[in-house]
């Protein structure tokens, strides 16, 4: 009997803790009725470009390509988990882009450092978050930027 009690106590502490854990995990809104906006006066793009701080090491060289960006704009209206990778399809699109600019350079792949400072710029945006049934809620973002950096 004893042991029965044991046994109905552990699975009743493990799903008491599932249930905390799930209402604790902040989730992210897929088809919220609002979209998040950047609380700004200028559009994302600008804002994304003005923040930008390119290395020095960058400085005069012919890089190009295009970077698929993603985050999470908190309900609070922050950015977190900003992800950025370079799109290989569409390299050669970029590099006779970059290539019309300055023939006589070799145009190279967009590296870390500027991946990296591109994210950077991501996280200082604010947002007005989006809106599921009136109340603020995560929500996920994406755009694409094409890099010509000569």
């Amino acid at each position: 009997m004893n042991h029965q009690k044991n046994t109905i106590r552990k699975y009743l502490l493990v799903f008491i803790s599932i249930l905390i854990l799930s209402c604790n995990t902040d989730t992210i809104e897929e088809h919220p009725d609002r979209v998040a906006v950047v609380n700004a006066e200028y559009d994302l793009g600008w804002l994304i470009n003005h923040y930008m701080i390119y290395p020095k090491s960058e400085h005069n060289v012919n890089r190009a390509g295009i970077v698929e960006l993603s985050w999470i704009v908190t309900k609070e209206g922050t950015v977190k988990d900003v992800t950025a990778f370079v799109i290989t399809d569409d390299q050669h699109a970029a590099s006779a882009i970059a290539r019309k600019r300055i023939q006589e350079k070799e145009v190279l792949k967009l590296n870390q450092p500027i991946l990296e400072n591109l994210m950077y710029s991501v996280e200082l945006l604010k947002f007005i978050p989006a809106l599921k049934d009136g109340k603020a809620v995560n929500s996920k973002m994406k755009t694409s930027i094409e890099f010509v950096l000569i």
